[in-house]
């Protein structure tokens, strides 16, 4: 989480440690024109949201959340047990991350809601990840998270889900797997911000 001065000075800028749960507010004060967030809506509770909907309000900030995970993952080509492993994976994205109980997939959609019904200008784009046979090695790694994570969960017997892995290793060996991970981004602009004319 980073926020820009009103004055945009570097030297101003610095990395403050904080407890974003405990001390969120605290760290937004200062009256800054952007907050910045990414790839963290998606690990924050909807009580954590309306919370950052508010200090921003109080302050007149602009919000801009990039690359929040919004559950349309896809993998080509198909497999049988693709729906439910990602289904489980999704599952595990809404456990308490430490910040209440995750919003997971619908991070972007609950946050887009909160801020316009505060009053914001909600501006919102997907920003999918989409891996190709071209980064295998990326691929690896996105298979590895999955499996680990569906694993916490129990849902899908071990097995099973091992057998998953290796047919998508296969793929990925014969260079025909494709990954799409959906994202969203979100701008939310003050109401302030939202009225003034162009320049």
């Amino acid at each position: 989480l980073a926020q820009l001065p009103p004055t945009c000075d570097p030297a101003r800028a610095g990395v403050v440690a904080a407890d974003l749960e405990g001390e969120l507010e605290r760290v937004l004060e200062g009256g800054a024109v952007l907050i910045t967030l990414s790839a963290f809506l998606d690990l924050v509770s909807e009580r954590w949201i309306d919370r950052l909907v508010a200090a921003a309000g109080r302050q007149g900030s602009a919000v801009y959340a990039a690359l929040s995970y919004d559950g349309r993952t896809a993998c080509q080509p198909f497999d049988a047990m693709d729906a439910r492993v990602l289904a489980a994976f999704n599952a595990h994205q809404r456990r308490d991350k430490g910040l209440g109980a995750a919003l997971g997939p619908r991070a972007g959609e609950v946050a887009a809601e909160r801020f316009a019904a505060a009053g914001f200008r909600v501006l919102t784009a997907r920003a999918d990840w989409c891996v190709g046979p071209d980064m295998p090695e990326l691929q690896r790694q996105l298979l590895s998270v999955w499996v680990s994570a569906v694993a916490e969960t129990g849902q899908i017997d071990p097995n099973v889900l091992a057998h998953w892995h290796e047919r998508r290793r296969a793929d990925i060996e014969r260079g025909r797997l494709q990954l799409t991970v959906g994202h969203v981004d979100l701008l939310a602009l003050p109401p302030q911000s939202a009225a003034a004319p162009p320049r």
